[in-house]
């Protein structure tokens, strides 16, 4: 028994560990356009990149990656070295959307505002951002079919099981004289 318990647990674990891992990517697709518009926005209202990047947590409501984006401007303020603030970043996050917006970001912080780089940056990553809602849809939309599914067949389930006590009931009845 408790080897079984121990192996449940175990099982447990590692899903949870998978689905976490797979929640931070998704974060990071999801936030990687919101993040990078929102430098986008502050640059083109006359904010500095410094002050851009220390507040572009504002942006975020996934925890992990706010605390993720807080330590970079934390970092960033403190030693305006912006490839080793964003190696935070990469480690917490390590994908091809953490890639992309970093070179972005050091771009950014190395030409000041150079908006044609950044507007290309900008389209391909609003482009991840709508595949990302794309998906989610999907899974939402498969999601609730199989609530439905097995809502159905919960009321299936709670409407034939007395049907065929009460049918073997007249059966029994009908055979017993």
């Amino acid at each position: 028994m408790f080897i079984i318990s121990v192996f449940i647990s175990l099982i447990v674990y590692f899903i949870f560990k998978k689905y976490k891992a797979y929640e931070k990517k998704g974060a990071i697709k999801y936030y990687g356009y919101k993040i990078f518009k929102f430098i986008i926005n502050q640059l083109s209202s006359g904010i500095t990149v410094r002050e851009a990047i220390i507040s572009m947590y504002l942006v975020v409501d996934n925890k992990s990656l706010r605390k993720s984006l807080v330590d970079v401007g934390a970092y960033y303020s403190k030693t305006n070295d912006i490839k080793r603030a964003l190696d935070i970043l990469k480690e917490d996050y390590y994908s091809l959307e953490v890639d992309t917006l970093s070179m972005a970001i050091k771009e950014a912080v190395n030409t000041g505002s150079n908006y044609e780089t950044l507007n290309k940056v900008e389209e391909m990553l609003f482009k991840k951002y709508i595949n990302q809602i794309n998906l989610e849809t999907e899974y939402r939309r498969k999601r609730s079919v199989f609530a439905v599914l097995l809502f159905s067949l919960i009321i299936v389930c709670m409407v034939s099981i007395p049907v065929l006590f009460d049918l073997r009931n007249a059966l029994n009845s009908i055979f017993s004289y």
